[in-house]
């Protein structure tokens, strides 16, 4: 899922993942993409939003600037598109991804669904994701050591109590332009940067100008872009934005999996 989700698992005929505590299977057919759940669990029309499928998603990505660095990349995964999950459960999986690869994020996602979460109704084994409240009431101990978490236990707790205090905060801050949006996220949950809040925006809410700098994509940047000068962050975001305007995350979400799997 080129680092948005970390919930699915690549099976013989496609892909499954839990969305929202529903166990989703997902297969493509050609230019379709055939779903299968528990019968009326999951509307089609909410599955094509999360799965940026909608007219919006389509038309940020028609109005995105192509350039010699960014039209190989598009070329090589035509067809990939921004999810739009649950932000609570987008903000705790990018707290647990800082300074992880994908592949342990994963597992710790796993043992704290398995841990903190319900086990769904449409498969044995499946688990939902941990609710803000469970979350704010585990021990920091379940946290390092039953799920791995480490030194993120305490970001995700009190990120956790936070959102338990406030049911609605982050819906509120879905309802912000992106720099108010951006700002409040870093100022309101402890321990997250600009990158964990730029991967909230853009995976969940919708705010398609933020654009998330990790190390792949800062390094097909400077490497595309510089000549191979190391950049700031902040400068190779505010670069982007310039560049690519209100859809900069749709380029970084390209240069990303292209990084990613070596076209950098």
């Amino acid at each position: 899922m080129s680092g948005q989700a970390f919930r699915w698992r690549r099976e013989e005929q496609g892909f499954v993942g839990v969305v929202r505590g529903q166990v989703l299977r997902l297969e493509q057919r050609g230019r379709r993409v055939v779903y299968r759940c528990a019968p009326g669990q999951v509307a089609q029309s909410k599955l094509r939003r999360y799965l940026g499928l909608d007219a919006a998603s389509a038309e940020a990505l028609r109005s995105l600037p192509v350039d010699a660095v960014l039209g190989p990349a598009i070329r090589k995964f035509a067809g990939m598109r921004i999810l739009q999950q649950d932000p609570w459960e987008t903000l705790i999986s990018f707290i647990i991804s800082s300074n992880n690869s994908i592949t342990r994020t994963k597992k710790c996602i796993e043992r704290l669904c398995r841990t903190f979460g319900k086990e769904t109704d449409g498969l044995p084994g499946f688990y939902s994701f941990p609710s803000p409240q469970a979350m704010a009431n585990a021990s920091l101990r379940a946290l390092r050591e039953t799920c791995n978490l480490g030194y993120r236990d305490v970001y995700a707790r009190e990120t956790a109590r936070t959102v338990a205090r406030n049911p609605h905060l982050l819906s509120e801050i879905a309802r912000l332009p992106y720099p108010k949006a951006r700002g409040r996220i870093v100022g309101e949950f402890l321990g997250v940067g600009n990158k964990v809040a730029d991967c909230v925006l853009l995976y969940s809410m919708g705010k398609y100008e933020a654009f998330p700098v990790d190390r792949w994509v800062k390094r097909i940047i400077e490497d595309r872009y510089y000549d191979g000068t190391s950049v700031p962050s902040p400068e190779i975001r505010a670069s982007a934005e310039e560049r690519f305007g209100r859809v900069a995350g749709y380029a970084q979400l390209y240069l990303f999996q292209y990084a990613l799997t070596g076209g950098g």
